[in-house]
Protein backbone atom coordinates (compact mmCIF):
# COMPACT_ATOMS: atom_id res chain seq x y z
CA UNK A 1 0.00 0.00 0.00
CA UNK A 2 1.25 3.42 -1.09
CA UNK A 3 0.04 7.57 0.30
CA UNK A 4 -0.67 8.34 -3.51
CA UNK A 5 -2.06 6.47 -6.01
CA UNK A 6 -0.60 4.22 -8.18
CA UNK A 7 -1.97 3.05 -11.32
CA UNK A 8 -2.81 -0.40 -12.28
CA UNK A 9 -3.46 -2.06 -15.23
CA UNK A 10 -5.13 -5.81 -15.86
CA UNK A 11 -5.57 -7.44 -18.76
CA UNK A 12 -8.25 -9.75 -19.10
CA UNK A 13 -7.50 -12.02 -22.25
CA UNK A 14 -8.72 -14.97 -20.69
CA UNK A 15 -11.47 -13.96 -19.40
CA UNK A 16 -14.67 -13.66 -22.26
CA UNK A 17 -18.48 -13.31 -22.15
CA UNK A 18 -20.93 -10.48 -21.56
CA UNK A 19 -21.21 -10.58 -18.09
CA UNK A 20 -17.76 -9.99 -16.63
CA UNK A 21 -17.51 -8.33 -12.72
CA UNK A 22 -14.46 -6.81 -11.18
CA UNK A 23 -14.15 -7.05 -7.44
CA UNK A 24 -11.65 -5.29 -5.27
CA UNK A 25 -10.71 -6.34 -1.90
CA UNK A 26 -8.37 -4.82 0.46
CA UNK A 27 -6.32 -7.65 2.33
CA UNK A 28 -3.18 -6.35 3.99
CA UNK A 29 -2.53 -5.43 7.84
CA UNK A 30 -5.22 -5.46 10.89
CA UNK A 31 -4.83 -1.81 11.57
CA UNK A 32 -7.83 0.19 10.56
CA UNK A 33 -7.02 2.90 7.34
CA UNK A 34 -8.99 3.54 4.72
CA UNK A 35 -8.03 2.38 0.65
CA UNK A 36 -8.85 4.90 -1.74
CA UNK A 37 -10.14 3.95 -5.53
CA UNK A 38 -10.51 6.16 -8.36
CA UNK A 39 -10.88 6.66 -12.47
CA UNK A 40 -11.68 3.04 -13.02
CA UNK A 41 -11.57 2.62 -16.87
CA UNK A 42 -12.61 -0.75 -18.57
CA UNK A 43 -12.37 -0.74 -22.13
CA UNK A 44 -10.79 -2.78 -24.92
CA UNK A 45 -6.68 -3.43 -24.60
CA UNK A 46 -4.52 -1.99 -26.79
CA UNK A 47 -3.13 -4.00 -29.39
CA UNK A 48 0.15 -3.15 -28.91
CA UNK A 49 0.37 -3.15 -24.65
CA UNK A 50 1.99 -1.12 -22.61
CA UNK A 51 5.09 -2.24 -20.36
CA UNK A 52 3.85 -4.19 -17.52
CA UNK A 53 6.55 -2.46 -15.21
CA UNK A 54 9.37 0.20 -15.21
CA UNK A 55 11.77 -0.15 -12.41
CA UNK A 56 14.60 2.71 -11.31
CA UNK A 57 17.58 0.83 -9.95
CA UNK A 58 20.60 2.94 -9.31
CA UNK A 59 20.85 6.88 -9.25
CA UNK A 60 24.13 8.39 -10.61
CA UNK A 61 25.82 11.73 -10.60
CA UNK A 62 25.12 12.27 -13.92
CA UNK A 63 22.19 9.54 -14.63
CA UNK A 64 20.44 6.85 -13.20
CA UNK A 65 20.19 3.07 -14.49
CA UNK A 66 16.56 1.86 -15.46
CA UNK A 67 14.70 -1.52 -15.95
CA UNK A 68 11.59 -3.24 -17.23
CA UNK A 69 9.32 -6.22 -18.31
CA UNK A 70 6.94 -6.90 -20.80
CA UNK A 71 3.14 -8.67 -20.15
CA UNK A 72 3.65 -11.40 -20.39
CA UNK A 73 7.29 -11.36 -21.39
CA UNK A 74 6.36 -10.70 -24.97
CA UNK A 75 8.54 -8.58 -27.16
CA UNK A 76 7.77 -5.86 -29.14
CA UNK A 77 8.32 -6.46 -32.92
CA UNK A 78 10.41 -3.49 -33.29
CA UNK A 79 11.99 -2.66 -30.13
CA UNK A 80 11.61 0.49 -27.64
CA UNK A 81 11.50 3.93 -27.74
CA UNK A 82 12.35 6.30 -24.67
CA UNK A 83 12.61 9.97 -24.28
CA UNK A 84 14.48 11.89 -20.85
CA UNK A 85 12.76 15.18 -19.72
CA UNK A 86 12.67 17.47 -17.02
CA UNK A 87 8.84 17.54 -17.20
CA UNK A 88 6.50 15.78 -16.08
CA UNK A 89 4.41 15.72 -19.61
CA UNK A 90 4.06 12.93 -22.47
CA UNK A 91 6.18 13.26 -25.38
CA UNK A 92 5.12 14.38 -28.12
CA UNK A 93 5.51 12.46 -31.46
CA UNK A 94 7.47 15.29 -32.75
CA UNK A 95 10.06 14.19 -30.53
CA UNK A 96 13.57 12.80 -30.98
CA UNK A 97 13.20 9.40 -29.42
CA UNK A 98 16.52 7.03 -28.43
CA UNK A 99 15.19 3.49 -29.66
CA UNK A 100 16.57 0.69 -28.54
CA UNK A 101 16.36 -3.41 -29.76
CA UNK A 102 14.11 -6.15 -28.98
CA UNK A 103 15.40 -8.15 -26.18
CA UNK A 104 16.79 -5.04 -24.39
CA UNK A 105 15.40 -4.62 -20.64
CA UNK A 106 17.86 -1.60 -19.07
CA UNK A 107 19.59 1.33 -20.09
CA UNK A 108 22.25 3.25 -18.46
CA UNK A 109 21.51 6.99 -18.85
CA UNK A 110 24.34 9.12 -18.15
CA UNK A 111 25.50 12.64 -19.31
CA UNK A 112 22.87 14.95 -17.58
CA UNK A 113 23.07 17.23 -15.08
CA UNK A 114 22.47 17.80 -11.98
CA UNK A 115 18.41 17.75 -11.52
CA UNK A 116 15.38 15.80 -11.44
CA UNK A 117 14.03 14.38 -14.78
CA UNK A 118 11.21 11.94 -16.07
CA UNK A 119 11.99 8.77 -17.98
CA UNK A 120 9.34 8.28 -20.63
CA UNK A 121 9.67 4.61 -22.50
CA UNK A 122 7.15 2.68 -24.75
CA UNK A 123 7.22 -0.88 -26.75
CA UNK A 124 7.04 -0.47 -30.78
CA UNK A 125 5.08 -3.66 -31.75
CA UNK A 126 5.79 -2.47 -35.08
CA UNK A 127 7.05 0.33 -37.27
CA UNK A 128 3.29 2.08 -37.36
CA UNK A 129 1.74 0.55 -34.07
CA UNK A 130 3.25 2.07 -30.62
CA UNK A 131 2.27 1.34 -26.70
CA UNK A 132 1.26 3.84 -24.57
CA UNK A 133 4.25 5.57 -22.69
CA UNK A 134 5.14 4.24 -19.14
CA UNK A 135 6.98 7.05 -16.95
CA UNK A 136 8.93 6.63 -13.73
CA UNK A 137 10.65 9.92 -11.78
CA UNK A 138 14.39 10.18 -10.75
CA UNK A 139 17.17 12.70 -9.27
CA UNK A 140 20.68 12.76 -9.70
CA UNK A 141 22.72 12.41 -7.07
CA UNK A 142 24.00 15.87 -5.74
CA UNK A 143 27.19 17.00 -6.23
CA UNK A 144 29.65 19.97 -6.16
CA UNK A 145 33.18 20.88 -7.88
CA UNK A 146 36.48 21.01 -6.21
CA UNK A 147 37.61 23.47 -4.31
CA UNK A 148 34.54 23.19 -2.25
CA UNK A 149 33.58 24.68 1.08
CA UNK A 150 30.89 24.44 3.29
CA UNK A 151 31.03 26.81 6.72
CA UNK A 152 27.43 27.07 7.48
CA UNK A 153 27.14 30.81 6.79
CA UNK A 154 22.96 29.78 7.24
CA UNK A 155 20.72 27.80 9.92
CA UNK A 156 19.93 25.41 6.85
CA UNK A 157 20.95 22.00 7.08
CA UNK A 158 23.73 22.38 3.99
CA UNK A 159 21.96 21.16 0.68
CA UNK A 160 23.26 17.56 -1.11
CA UNK A 161 24.29 16.67 2.71
CA UNK A 162 22.62 13.87 4.35
CA UNK A 163 21.85 14.33 8.15
CA UNK A 164 21.71 10.99 10.72
CA UNK A 165 17.87 10.08 11.76
CA UNK A 166 16.64 11.21 15.07
CA UNK A 167 17.95 10.81 17.35
CA UNK A 168 20.96 11.01 15.79
CA UNK A 169 21.07 13.94 13.80
CA UNK A 170 22.85 16.75 14.01
CA UNK A 171 21.67 20.66 14.20
CA UNK A 172 22.63 23.46 11.98
CA UNK A 173 22.82 26.63 13.73
CA UNK A 174 24.41 27.76 17.35
CA UNK A 175 23.25 26.93 21.19
CA UNK A 176 25.80 27.78 24.21
CA UNK A 177 29.15 26.62 23.67
CA UNK A 178 27.96 25.20 19.78
CA UNK A 179 29.39 28.48 18.09
CA UNK A 180 30.90 29.04 14.66
CA UNK A 181 34.89 29.25 13.60
CA UNK A 182 35.22 32.50 11.25
CA UNK A 183 32.98 34.53 10.26
CA UNK A 184 29.76 33.37 11.25
CA UNK A 185 28.07 31.42 14.61
CA UNK A 186 26.73 29.16 13.08
CA UNK A 187 28.25 25.72 12.98
CA UNK A 188 26.79 22.07 12.74
CA UNK A 189 26.42 20.38 16.16
CA UNK A 190 25.28 17.76 18.42
CA UNK A 191 24.41 17.67 22.06
CA UNK A 192 25.46 13.93 23.11
CA UNK A 193 24.92 12.28 26.54
CA UNK A 194 23.41 9.48 28.21
CA UNK A 195 20.50 8.58 26.37
CA UNK A 196 22.06 10.40 23.11
CA UNK A 197 25.31 8.99 22.79
CA UNK A 198 25.85 9.08 18.86
CA UNK A 199 25.54 10.94 15.80
CA UNK A 200 26.33 11.29 12.00
CA UNK A 201 25.97 13.07 9.14
CA UNK A 202 27.73 13.25 5.43
CA UNK A 203 28.68 15.92 3.18
CA UNK A 204 27.86 16.46 -0.57
CA UNK A 205 29.42 14.40 -3.39
CA UNK A 206 32.52 16.86 -3.95
CA UNK A 207 34.95 15.78 -7.57
CA UNK A 208 36.58 14.62 -9.26
CA UNK A 209 39.73 15.53 -7.49
CA UNK A 210 41.42 16.11 -10.97
CA UNK A 211 44.93 16.23 -9.04
CA UNK A 212 46.72 14.20 -6.47
CA UNK A 213 47.08 17.17 -4.46
CA UNK A 214 43.52 17.18 -2.54
CA UNK A 215 43.15 17.52 1.15
CA UNK A 216 40.07 17.54 3.17
CA UNK A 217 40.22 20.31 6.07
CA UNK A 218 37.73 21.04 9.04
CA UNK A 219 37.22 22.46 12.40
CA UNK A 220 35.89 20.48 15.01
CA UNK A 221 35.65 21.16 19.03
CA UNK A 222 33.41 19.49 22.13
CA UNK A 223 32.43 22.03 24.65
CA UNK A 224 30.74 20.89 28.13
CA UNK A 225 26.55 21.52 27.44
CA UNK A 226 27.13 23.78 31.23
CA UNK A 227 28.54 27.43 31.05
CA UNK A 228 31.09 27.81 31.23
CA UNK A 229 30.90 25.22 28.49
CA UNK A 230 34.83 24.17 28.48
CA UNK A 231 35.35 20.46 28.85
CA UNK A 232 37.58 19.02 31.80
CA UNK A 233 37.88 15.54 29.87
CA UNK A 234 38.27 13.78 26.97
CA UNK A 235 34.52 12.85 26.42
CA UNK A 236 34.08 10.81 23.03
CA UNK A 237 35.97 10.28 20.11
CA UNK A 238 34.21 10.20 16.38
CA UNK A 239 35.51 8.56 13.01
CA UNK A 240 36.27 10.45 9.07
CA UNK A 241 35.41 8.31 6.49
CA UNK A 242 35.43 8.72 2.83
CA UNK A 243 32.96 7.33 0.30
CA UNK A 244 33.96 7.46 -3.44
CA UNK A 245 30.89 5.64 -4.44
CA UNK A 246 28.38 8.28 -3.43
CA UNK A 247 27.51 6.29 0.19
CA UNK A 248 27.17 3.13 -1.00
CA UNK A 249 30.58 1.68 0.78
CA UNK A 250 32.45 3.93 3.34
CA UNK A 251 36.30 3.77 4.13
CA UNK A 252 37.85 5.25 7.78
CA UNK A 253 40.60 7.08 7.33
CA UNK A 254 41.02 8.49 10.66
CA UNK A 255 39.65 8.51 14.31
CA UNK A 256 39.69 11.67 15.95
CA UNK A 257 39.59 11.05 20.56
CA UNK A 258 37.76 14.13 21.76
CA UNK A 259 40.43 16.73 22.94
CA UNK A 260 40.19 18.25 26.62
CA UNK A 261 41.14 21.40 27.03
CA UNK A 262 39.35 25.20 26.36
CA UNK A 263 36.65 24.28 24.24
CA UNK A 264 38.32 26.05 21.25
CA UNK A 265 38.21 24.86 17.75
CA UNK A 266 40.70 22.44 16.54
CA UNK A 267 41.65 21.78 12.57
CA UNK A 268 42.14 18.38 10.95
CA UNK A 269 43.52 17.83 7.64
CA UNK A 270 43.81 14.60 5.56
CA UNK A 271 45.28 13.84 2.04
CA UNK A 272 42.92 12.58 -0.58
CA UNK A 273 45.40 11.60 -2.61
CA UNK A 274 44.15 8.08 -3.23
CA UNK A 275 41.20 9.51 -4.56
CA UNK A 276 42.40 11.74 -7.63
CA UNK A 277 39.66 11.95 -10.69
CA UNK A 278 37.19 10.43 -8.23
CA UNK A 279 34.07 12.05 -6.52
CA UNK A 280 34.81 11.67 -2.60
CA UNK A 281 31.38 12.40 -0.22
CA UNK A 282 32.82 12.90 3.91
CA UNK A 283 30.76 11.14 6.75
CA UNK A 284 31.27 11.85 10.55
CA UNK A 285 29.94 9.31 13.18
CA UNK A 286 30.71 10.56 16.84
CA UNK A 287 30.80 8.62 19.68
CA UNK A 288 29.99 9.59 23.50
CA UNK A 289 32.04 7.82 25.98
CA UNK A 290 30.98 10.04 29.13
CA UNK A 291 30.05 13.60 30.22
CA UNK A 292 27.25 16.08 28.65
CA UNK A 293 28.94 17.96 25.82
CA UNK A 294 28.03 19.58 22.65
CA UNK A 295 30.29 18.49 19.63
CA UNK A 296 30.85 20.82 16.73
CA UNK A 297 32.12 21.05 13.26
CA UNK A 298 32.72 23.97 10.90
CA UNK A 299 34.74 25.31 8.05
CA UNK A 300 34.43 21.60 6.04
CA UNK A 301 36.96 22.38 2.99
CA UNK A 302 38.50 20.25 0.29
CA UNK A 303 41.08 22.08 -2.12
CA UNK A 304 44.40 21.38 -3.55
CA UNK A 305 47.17 21.70 -0.76
CA UNK A 306 50.86 23.07 -1.20
CA UNK A 307 52.27 19.58 -2.59
CA UNK A 308 54.99 18.65 -4.96
CA UNK A 309 55.88 15.31 -6.31
CA UNK A 310 58.83 14.00 -5.50
CA UNK A 311 59.93 14.61 -9.09
CA UNK A 312 59.51 18.41 -8.58
CA UNK A 313 61.82 18.01 -5.90
CA UNK A 314 64.30 15.03 -6.51
CA UNK A 315 67.26 17.12 -5.60
CA UNK A 316 66.44 18.41 -2.33
CA UNK A 317 64.52 15.06 -0.72
CA UNK A 318 65.35 11.15 -1.91
CA UNK A 319 62.96 8.59 -0.53
CA UNK A 320 64.48 4.86 -0.80
CA UNK A 321 64.18 2.03 -1.23
CA UNK A 322 61.07 1.52 -3.08
CA UNK A 323 59.93 -1.08 -3.40
CA UNK A 324 60.91 -1.69 0.09
CA UNK A 325 60.45 -4.73 2.03
CA UNK A 326 60.58 -3.54 5.41
CA UNK A 327 61.67 0.86 5.94
CA UNK A 328 61.99 3.53 3.37
CA UNK A 329 64.25 5.90 4.56
CA UNK A 330 64.06 9.87 3.90
CA UNK A 331 67.12 12.18 2.94
CA UNK A 332 66.02 15.55 2.77
CA UNK A 333 68.32 18.86 2.56
CA UNK A 334 65.18 20.59 4.24
CA UNK A 335 63.86 19.32 6.99
CA UNK A 336 61.12 16.86 7.81
CA UNK A 337 58.48 18.04 9.76
CA UNK A 338 56.02 15.07 10.18
CA UNK A 339 55.16 12.10 7.81
CA UNK A 340 51.82 10.62 7.30
CA UNK A 341 51.25 7.15 5.68
CA UNK A 342 47.97 6.45 4.07
CA UNK A 343 46.72 3.03 1.92
CA UNK A 344 45.74 3.42 -1.35
CA UNK A 345 42.10 3.73 -0.37
CA UNK A 346 43.58 6.83 2.23
CA UNK A 347 42.71 4.83 5.47
CA UNK A 348 46.18 6.83 7.46
CA UNK A 349 48.45 3.63 8.86
CA UNK A 350 51.20 5.55 10.20
CA UNK A 351 52.02 9.07 11.54
CA UNK A 352 55.21 10.88 13.08
CA UNK A 353 57.11 13.86 13.90
CA UNK A 354 60.84 14.55 12.77
CA UNK A 355 61.79 11.34 11.43
CA UNK A 356 64.52 10.00 8.61
CA UNK A 357 63.00 6.30 8.42
CA UNK A 358 59.56 4.74 8.12
CA UNK A 359 58.98 1.54 9.22
CA UNK A 360 57.14 -0.77 7.27
CA UNK A 361 56.52 -3.25 9.70
CA UNK A 362 53.19 -5.62 9.92
CA UNK A 363 52.00 -3.59 7.21
CA UNK A 364 50.69 -5.98 4.69
CA UNK A 365 51.83 -5.52 0.87
CA UNK A 366 50.77 -3.45 -1.44
CA UNK A 367 50.49 0.34 -2.36
CA UNK A 368 50.84 2.92 -0.03
CA UNK A 369 51.59 7.13 -0.61
CA UNK A 370 53.69 8.54 1.82
CA UNK A 371 53.25 12.37 2.55
CA UNK A 372 55.97 14.36 3.82
CA UNK A 373 55.59 17.51 5.15
CA UNK A 374 58.87 19.96 5.40
CA UNK A 375 59.54 23.39 7.62
CA UNK A 376 59.83 25.13 4.51
CA UNK A 377 56.58 24.57 3.81
CA UNK A 378 56.29 22.20 1.22
CA UNK A 379 54.52 18.93 1.39
CA UNK A 380 55.93 15.75 -0.69
CA UNK A 381 53.82 13.44 -1.83
CA UNK A 382 55.06 9.75 -2.96
CA UNK A 383 53.42 6.52 -3.90
CA UNK A 384 55.48 3.42 -2.11
CA UNK A 385 55.14 -0.48 -2.67
CA UNK A 386 55.38 -2.60 -0.08
CA UNK A 387 56.26 -5.67 -0.57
Amino acid sequence: MTTTYQEYVVYLNNYSGAANHLGIRRVEGSTWSYMYVDDVIWEAAPSCTELASVTLNEETYNGATISWTNVNNQEPGSGYEYFVSAVNTPPANTNSFVTLASGTHSVNLSGLSNGSYNFWIRRACSPGEKSPWKTIAFSTVPTTPAPWKEDFSTSAFPQGWTNGTSPQSFISGTDRGATGHGTTTTNLYKNLFGSTASGTFSTVNVGPLNTSNYELSFYYKQSSYNSPFAPLAAWGNFDVQISSDFGATWTTIGTVNNEPGTGNYIKKTYSLAAYQNQFVKVRINANRTAGDFDLSFDNFEIKAGNLSTLETVKDKIRIYPNPAVSFVRIDSKEKVKSFELYTISGQIVKTGGQVQEVSLENLVSGLYILRVALDNGQTVIHKIIKQ
